[in-house]
């Protein structure tokens, strides 16, 4: 698959098109700014680290049958997604900063949901914090049941995570 137009490009990556309609390909840039753009600079392997930051998480979401957008990564920077408006109910964006995500889940509200995993949810003594995404956005309403997901842990403490996330919503479901 090869980039064709660019379509979008932000702080931490650059969108193409391609010659399938159905597919992109994002692009994760080594650019860091700092004091919302007025400091910039470059830090070298940056792209590669959230390309593959990022592909981990969705992969391991979608083990855990939260759909992504992700197809295969192409290269250390390079990696194919659907379109977001090709996926019907798209739960989950491209990460916009560079070690955090934000997902949509099948509930009702985040901070209900998540006073609920800290009040009366564990799985043998453990449980999952996460930030709700509501306080995100300036439009009311928006991301009322999105959470943000940090990427900052070892690999075994996000698979738990995940665990726990996927047990906590089937128990808060069926309560």
């Amino acid at each position: 698959m090869q980039k064709t137009e660019l379509l979008y490009e932000g702080k931490a990556k650059k969108v193409y098109a391609t010659e399938n309609p159905d597919y992109c390909i994002v692009s994760y840039k080594d650019d860091a700014t700092a004091f919302n753009g007025l400091k910039k600079g470059t830090i070298v392997g940056k792209g590669v680290v959230n390309n593959r930051m990022s592909n981990f998480m969705f992969q391991l979401l979608e083990k855990h049958g939260i759909k992504t957008h992700f197809v295969e990564e192409l290269s250390d920077r390079d990696t194919v997604v659907r379109k977001l408006k090709e996926i019907p109910g798209v739960v989950c964006e491209c990460p916009k900063g560079a070690f955090y995500l934000m997902a949509a889940l099948p509930i009702d509200d985040a901070d209900n949901f998540q006073k609920w995993l800290l009040e009366e949810f564990d799985d043998n003594g453990d449980t999952v914090m996460f930030a709700p995404g509501a306080p995100m956005y300036a439009t009311p309403g928006k991301g009322k049941n999105e959470i943000r997901i940090a990427y900052i842990l070892k690999q075994d403490k996000l698979e738990r995570a995940m665990d726990l996330l996927a047990l906590g919503i089937k128990a808060y479901n069926n309560r």
